[in-house]
Formats: C-alpha cells, sequence, structure tokens
C-alpha cells in the first residue's frame, strides 16, 4: 500500500503535473494506477501516477482500466511525456 509520504514523493518528480496531459494541478492530482488493478495491478509505487481529475481534463475517469500504454496509444493523451508511464 502507498504512504502519503510516498504519494507526495510521486507528485513531487512529476512536478505536481497530470502524467498524462501535463496539466499543472498542485493539490488536484489524483492516484492512477498505470496497470489497473482490474487487470492485476497494484498499489506499488512503480504503478501510481499522478491524473488529472474532474476540474482539468479527467485523465483518470477518462483512462478509465486501460493501461497506461493503452491510453498513451489511443492518442486520448497530448502530454510528451506520458511515454515515461507508458
Amino acid at each position: 500500500m502507498l504512504s502519503l509520504d510516498e504519494w507526495l514523493e510521486i507528485q513531487a518528480a512529476w512536478h505536481d503535473r497530470c502524467a498524462y496531459c501535463g496539466v499543472h494541478a498542485p493539490g488536484e492530482l489524483t492516484m492512477d494506477h498505470v496497470i489497473p488493478v482490474s487487470r492485476g495491478g497494484d498499489s506499488s509505487v512503480e504503478n501510481i501516477t499522478p491524473a488529472c481529475g474532474k476540474r482539468h481534463n479527467n485523465c483518470n475517469a477518462r483512462k478509465a482500466a486501460r493501461t497506461g500504454m493503452e491510453f498513451v496509444h489511443a492518442s486520448e493523451s497530448r502530454h510528451p511525456f506520458a511515454k515515461a508511464v507508458a
């Protein structure tokens, strides 16, 4: 299970930006499972990335049960660094 400190470190590593669209959303990012739990993913540091929510591009909800790679390849992600999570 991810600790609060680990989540804060992940957000800092991404400079408080959504991993998929790049929107700067300090304090508003949500935890996204790169490999969804429904597809065998876990809540480890390696599988969690920051994603924006409803106030921005809603990447976490739009990604749904796809992997990070599937979401990026579906051309729904506009951020050039999104491939880092794929």
